[in-house]
């Protein structure tokens, strides 16, 4: 059975804008990866014009349907390249192999359209641009510390496939012969542009695999981070500890309860913003003090929790006591005013007569409301 090669590639075209519709509308809502769908969809748009515009080859001038259509493709491909490389944190990675190869690729193309007219070397010299550009999206793909996820191996696979279709593609080119015309070059070449379809296909819902997976990594970490001081919620303390908990009981595991004295007062007086903004500031004061492995957590309004592991009781005081004249020095200036406030600190030291996480909590939270109690700007130990 013949297969149409002018066909093939009004197929490829109608997939792309398919692709592309649907890129589009993924980049409406997806906020956190728009940069990187926003080159998916560039990539799809471009690919998708050059396609047509090959589809109309003989019917249009050379110019638009070989010069202007290649160097469409081979952005696209570029622009695919780039939204990898930012989604792995790897911005402008090769991005001057890439650039360098579309215009060796645009300016052969002159050559062999206007100078010296030859459609094998044409096809031998996309494949070549196209096994380069997937080359280095294959390596883009495999630089990274964290362990590789299933939607990235499986454009890993992908990308290989294209690798192995472009030389494929250009092998056949020069096996077969001389072509007097691309959209007569035989049912080889028909073959590999199946292949393409397939590959645009599997790289599309591969790409998608990705976002989504990203997306839903995204929505795991909002679960689990305060949206106000960008620091870990109760969520988070809640589930670090439980795992924590009781494996690790005999280890010296230290919790400060922290509460903020009269922090109705800063609302009342300078308004919920100037309050938000004690808080964030009050965070890094607390983040800056902290030991490495030590975490503070939101756990609610102006509560907050320190857990230190592997310290002793005489030096969980001593840090107690740094951080509670550390935030009663904290000035805050809004709009001019100058305010301030102290905190009260709760200390609790886990033992092996403690079950659960629940039971430390409650002597720390025991510990805080003497220091409350007190006239607050206090550390007391549970």
């Amino acid at each position: 059975m013949n297969i149409d090669i002018r066909t093939l590639f009004i197929a490829l075209s109608v997939v792309l804008v398919i692709n592309a519709l649907i890129s589009t509308q993924a980049w409406r809502y997806a906020k956190s990866m728009k940069l990187i769908l926003g080159y998916w969809c560039l990539s799809q748009i471009l690919i998708a014009i050059g396609l047509t515009m090959v589809s109309f080859r003989n019917i249009i001038p050379d110019f638009l349907s070989i010069i202007i259509a290649n160097t469409c493709i081979a952005g696209g491909q570029i622009a695919a390249q780039e939204g990898i490389a930012r989604y792995m944190n790897k911005d402008g990675y090769l991005r001057k192999a890439t650039l360098i190869a579309l215009l060796l690729q645009t300016l052969l193309f002159l050559y062999y359209t206007y100078i010296t007219p030859a459609v094998i070397s044409r096809i031998v010299l996309y494949s070549l641009v196209a096994i380069v550009i997937s080359v280095i999206s294959i390596s883009t793909l495999r630089k990274s510390d964290t362990v590789m996820n299933a939607p990235r191996k499986f454009l890993l696979g992908v990308l290989v496939f294209h690798v192995c279709l472009m030389f494929f593609r250009g092998t056949s080119a020069i096996v077969e012969g001389n072509y007097t015309h691309f959209m007569n070059s035989g049912q080889i070449q028909a073959l590999g542009l199946v292949g393409a379809l397939c590959f645009y296909l599997s790289f599309h819902l591969g790409f998608f695999w990705l976002i989504l997976q990203e997306l839903s990594l995204e929505v795991q970490r909002q679960a689990f981070i305060d949206s106000l001081t960008n620091i870990p919620n109760r969520r988070a303390l809640d589930e670090f500890m439980e795992n924590l908990m009781p494996s690790k009981i005999n280890c010296n595991i230290a919790l400060l309860f922290i509460d903020v004295d009269k922090f109705k007062n800063i609302n009342d007086q300078y308004g919920h913003q100037a309050g938000d903004l004690y808080l964030i500031q009050l965070c890094h004061l607390l983040n800056r003090d902290l030991r490495h492995g030590d975490t503070v957590y939101r756990y609610a309004g102006d509560e907050f929790v320190v857990v230190m592991q592997n310290i002793n009781t005489a030096k969980v005081q001593q840090r107690a006591e740094l951080l509670r004249q550390k935030s009663e020095n904290l000035s805050i200036d809004w709009n001019g005013q100058i305010f301030s406030t102290t905190v009260s600190i709760g200390l609790a030291i886990a033992n092996p007569q403690l079950n659960n996480w629940d039971d430390l909590l409650r002597i720390a939270d025991e510990a805080l409301y003497i220091a409350k109690r007190s006239g607050g700007n206090n550390v007391v130990l549970g």
